[in-house]
């Protein structure tokens, strides 16, 4: 009996022994990786969450930004909003090497939290990266690798937190500051997503971006001192210096000079070319709104519901190669129509009508000036 005492009591300090380890010295601390400089996926920077234990020399890092790209109907799901995305773990040494491959700026912030806290948070982490709980639905202005880990560090750290004060703004006016050097992809991001992004929104919104999320919870006080040390960086890279936009390539440009083709082939040809440019134009346009359509009701993605580019960008287009010249003038002045009423701002979202305008009109006068004479209605 004594010796079965006994190894009770070796067990259980070797335990009380085990916690202590991970208390020593334990550190957590936000990730936060900066843009990307091509592509598209990557503009907007991402975060992770590293859990640094020197005594029993793990490092690992939590990534709320992974899926796998062997899901079935991969493709489908992607596109229609239903793929899952996981909570992977990594050494950090590995999760760092795909920043220092693409040359991302990494830096770091530790978390002032109590011994208690820390293994509090690392008991959810483990518990969220568990096979039936690692899976969640992606949505890139409410639930994404950013927001997943704001929750996790001010759940932990309480009601106490303190948020700093943020002015008011637009999830598209906080997209368009990464943007400048993207025009298309620009373009493509205020054609696709809704008028929910032009809602004005507050701090804890705001942080659906990596770098909000790092300033921010860098200025959350609790007890009168700050919950995060300030930011070091882990890897960093010279700034290169970014290609300028020639204006030629604008979208708008591109557009305008494209529509000024189509008129002038019809104008100085005897051949119906304009006639047929502007039908192809209409299609390619009638497709572009079909997309919308199927964004907003045939997904699950959020940030492309309510999009009222629909207004002008409209299906109309399909119509007018097959309905008759009386009937396309009408189709074509309503389309035209609705785009200088967009313009005018009375619609509740920042659209790109203006840079598609000088090719809808350029399109529509020379379909009308071009149309065969022998089928005038």
């Amino acid at each position: 009996m004594r010796i079965i005492t006994l190894v009770f009591f070796i067990c259980l300090h070797l335990l009380s022994f085990g916690q202590d380890t991970l208390r020593k010295d334990l550190k957590v601390s936000l990730l936060t990786i900066g843009p990307g400089r091509e592509e598209l996926y990557s503009i907007f920077g991402h975060s992770a969450i590293r859990i640094f234990n020197p005594v029993d020399q793990t490092d690992l890092s939590y990534n709320y930004g992974t899926f796998d790209f062997n899901t079935p109907n991969f493709y489908p799901k992607f596109l229609r909003g239903k793929l899952p995305y996981v909570l992977s773990v990594a050494p950090t040494s590995a999760f760092l090497q795909e920043y220092v491959y693409t040359k991302r700026n990494v830096s770091e912030q530790e978390i002032n939290l109590s011994d208690d806290e820390k293994i509090k948070l690392i008991n959810a982490l483990n518990e969220n990266a568990k096979p039936e709980n690692r899976a969640y639905m992606y949505d890139f202005f409410l639930d994404n690798c950013a927001t997943r880990i704001r929750d996790m560090f001010l759940n932990v750290a309480g009601e106490g937190a303190k948020l700093p004060e943020a002015t008011p703004v637009t999830r598209r006016q906080m997209l368009h500051e990464y943007l400048p050097n993207f025009p298309w992809s620009e373009f493509g991001i205020n054609l696709i997503i809704g008028s929910r992004a032009d809602k004005e929104i507050g701090i804890m919104d705001q942080m659906f971006l990596p770098d909000y999320m790092q300033q921010y919870l860098g200025e959350v006080v609790v007890d009168s001192a700050y919950l995060f040390e300030p930011s070091k960086e882990l890897l960093f890279f010279e700034e290169v210096e970014a290609t300028q936009n020639s204006i030629m390539t604008s979208p708008m440009m591109v557009f305008t000079i494209l529509g000024f083709v189509i008129l002038l082939l019809t104008f100085l040809t005897k051949k119906p070319y304009g006639f047929i440019s502007a039908n192809i134009v209409f299609a390619l346009l009638g497709i572009a709104s079909i997309v919308v359509l199927f964004m907003w009701f045939g997904t699950d993605h959020k940030a492309t519901k309510d999009n009222y580019n629909v207004i002008w960008l409209s299906p109309l287009f399909m119509i007018v190669p097959f309905a008759g010249i009386r009937i396309s003038r009408i189709l074509l002045i309503i389309i035209v129509a609705a785009g200088l009423i967009c313009l005018s701002g009375i619609v509740p979202q920042d659209m790109p009508v203006l840079t598609l305008l000088p090719l809808i009109v350029c399109a529509a006068a020379a379909y009308i000036i071009g149309y065969p004479s022998d089928e005038e209605e």
